[in-house]
């Protein structure tokens, strides 16, 4: 695969090449919330698990609030993202227009004043983690695809970011295009 590559910075995101056969970054998107020279921090934004925010925090009662796994790091801790900015004390901005974090009791608030405000988190039990390093080796080895994200399309439900990998993959047209539509396993064509 060849594409003019683009640097990783926080805000952007990794799409995982097609035939990545790591289970916890297969078919992945990550948004990097964190880029320099301690390390890289993301979320995975398209692994669904079958739990919600309410069976993990005892205090939070609202049962509709689905979890995303973030990634292998840390299954113990829930992170969030989401577009309330500065309404979240303590939020750390990622891009213009999606922050990262913050106040835990500020985001229940919100989301418990009105169920609607759910649409503006994305929730995450655990997330992925690179040394120093680590990913600049995993780009060279053409493990990733560094891409951008609209906050909308972080932010996307549920089972709309089942479907983010295809769609990242897809935009970057020519053959990433094409290979969108691989199986997981190319022996299976």
């Amino acid at each position: 695969m060849s594409t003019t590559p683009i640097p990783p910075e926080k805000g952007r995101i990794l799409i995982s090449e097609p035939f990545l056969a790591d289970p916890n970054f297969m078919r992945s998107v990550v948004l990097l919330t964190e880029h320099n020279e301690e390390g890289t921090v993301g979320f995975v934004l398209n692994h669904a698990l079958e739990l919600s925010l309410a069976d993990v925090v005892a205090d939070v009662t609202m049962p509709d609030i689905p979890l995303i796994k973030g990634g292998p790091v840390e299954l113990n801790t829930i992170h969030f993202i989401h577009v309330l900015g500065s309404e979240i004390g303590e939020s750390m901005p990622i891009k213009p227009g999606l922050w990262w974090g913050g106040n835990f009791e500020d985001a229940m608030d919100h989301i418990r004043r009105d169920p609607d405000m759910v649409r503006n988190f994305k929730f995450f039990l655990g997330y992925s983690g690179w040394s120093p390093g680590q990913l600049d080796e995993e780009l060279e080895r053409d493990s990733w695809i560094v891409s951008s994200i609209a906050p909308s399309e972080a932010l996307s439900p549920v089972l709309e970011s089942q479907q983010l990998w295809k769609k990242a993959m897809s935009r970057l047209g020519g053959e990433f295009r094409i290979l969108s539509n691989s199986p997981l396993d190319p022996q299976w064509n």
